[in-house]
């Protein structure tokens, strides 16, 4: 009779221990369900939140200045043709010379747009010498093999104020042409108007120069391109980085006009 008892004993407690631990692995699958379940939600979660759109908002910030206005002449007849739009200068301590940085035949300006080859880059800047107009080609020991660029440039309204500050190069001294040659030189002066010859010849260096200072609201600078070479690119910069194209939709580089148009205060 104790044999029965202790073997049903066996037996209860033998059940209990086999159901506590079909419990647990049933737990555990519950568990792992669940975790799964979470995990595709996070996942789902995660991909929603990835996929969202944001907006930015872009603020344009007012420069105080002069507003200058570049046109084209596509004539070459001193008839503001097409408009480009306005440009404002870039400004800072140093005077022209030294902004301009010559040095290795070339253009390395302090502040303003870098050269570039096979390039044509103008740009107002006003130093401690006042306003003034930079212009150079190409870049030093780069860009073009040889090429040469010519401009006449006329500059009236400026009570005859303006002259050559600098000039890339001062003396040219190549094989075949004129010995000392000043490649931006005034040329002549007619009633309030005054007249340069920018005729530069350029071997895998810059040339070009800088005409100043331009005073007051009533200057017009004409600048007839007579030739460009293997010009690629033109460009008018402005210290807003509104730069403007001085070439025609068929990529002809084009004489300008440049004069002033406003004044704007930012208030």
């Amino acid at each position: 009779m104790k044999s029965l008892i202790i073997a049903s004993c066996i037996f209860l407690v033998f059940s209990s221990c086999m159901s506590k631990s079909t419990a647990v692995v049933a737990g555990q699958g519950i568990i792992e369900k669940i975790e799964t379940s979470s995990t595709s939600t996070t996942s789902t979660s995660t991909t929603s939140t990835s996929t969202t759109s944001t907006s930015t908002t872009s603020t344009t910030i007012c420069v105080a200045g002069k507003r200058l206005a570049l046109w084209l002449d596509e004539d070459n007849d001193k008839v503001e043709d097409t408009k480009q739009g306005t440009f404002i200068s870039y400004s800072g301590d140093l005077s022209a010379a030294k902004n301009y940085n010559y040095f290795s035949a070339s253009a390395h300006p302090e502040i303003g747009p870098e050269p570039s080859g096979f390039k044509s880059t103008v740009y107002f800047y006003e130093g401690s010498d006042g306003l003034t107009m930079f212009f150079f080609h190409n870049v030093d020991n780069g860009g073009s093999a040889e090429n040469k660029v010519h401009w006449s440039i006329e500059v009236e309204g400026n009570n005859l104020k303006d002259t050559v500050l600098v000039s890339d190069d001062p003396k040219h001294n190549r094989e075949g042409f004129e010995k000392d040659r000043t490649e931006l030189k005034l040329i002549e002066t007619v009633d309030d108007k005054n007249i340069y010859d920018a005729d530069f010849l350029y071997f895998k260096n810059t040339d070009g120069g800088v005409i100043g200072p331009l005073e007051g609201e009533n200057f017009k600078i004409y600048v007839k391109n007579l030739g460009a070479g293997d010009i690629e690119d033109s460009k008018f910069y402005s210290l807003d980085g509104n730069d403007l194209n001085l070439a025609s939709k068929n990529g002809k580089v084009n004489s300008f006009i440049i004069k002033y148009e406003s004044f704007e205060d930012c208030k």
